[in-house]
């Protein structure tokens, strides 16, 4: 049983990555706007936990820092 637990949480955080990385992906692009990318974080931490809203705010940060650069 703590075998499966132990499973369910890693296929939980790869899929919180993943959209962590798709939805970066977007905001980086120009498809999604920072009141969207705070929404999307904020929902998805409430539903799983507060790793995707650090997540989300390092998306953020490379953002700004690429358009300081650029």
């Amino acid at each position: 049983m703590q075998a499966f637990l132990s499973l369910i949480d890693g296929k939980k955080s790869f899929i919180v990555g993943g959209l962590a990385v798709i939805i970066g992906g977007l905001f980086l692009f120009g498809v999604v706007t920072p009141d969207q990318l705070q929404a999307y974080a904020k929902m998805i931490a409430d539903a799983i936990g507060s790793g995707f809203v650090l997540a989300g705010l390092g998306f953020i940060a490379l953002r700004s820092a690429l358009n300081k650069l650029l």
